[in-house]
């Protein structure tokens, strides 16, 4: 049965702006200016961690650790910030990248759950890094 995805991919400037806000909204005060470092993992549990500048008065530089799921709903904020249209049914993932985060959308067929386990997550990531690289070598044939 066909499937449709629909990948969005965030720099990582947009990621850090997404991040920052939805720790404004949990109460940490931090902007893009504090920010000294991002690292993006695929770890299944922490996700990003962001390493503050040093502080004027010599502290050791803090750090944040947000999770999967936080930083997915950092994402789904941005999105919904900036107009992204996005589906609500939608089953969500994130797909780490070098320079930032996609975040991968496949929409529910006629009588499909919208909620999705892990490892159907790892199947539509994979079912899509295949598509991107029949997608690429479609285009060099071209």
């Amino acid at each position: 049965m066909p499937m449709e995805l629909r990948k969005i991919m965030f720099t990582l400037a947009e990621v850090e702006a997404a991040l920052c806000a939805f720790c404004r909204g949990r109460g940490t005060a931090v902007t893009e200016t504090d920010i000294g470092r991002t690292i993006i993992s695929d770890s299944p549990r922490d996700t990003v961690v962001m390493t503050l500048k040093k502080k004027q008065n010599g502290e050791p530089p803090a750090s944040l650790t947000l999770r999967r799921d936080e930083v997915t709903e950092s994402l789904i904020q941005y999105c919904i910030r900036h107009r992204i249209p996005l589906p609500r049914a939608g089953r969500k993932v994130l797909w780490p990248q070098e320079d930032g985060i996609s975040l991968l959308v496949t929409l529910p067929t006629a009588g499909e759950r919208p909620v999705m386990a892990e490892k159907e997550a790892e199947k539509d990531r994979d079912a899509f890094a295949g598509a991107a690289a029949l997608q690429g070598l479609i285009s060099r044939k071209a």
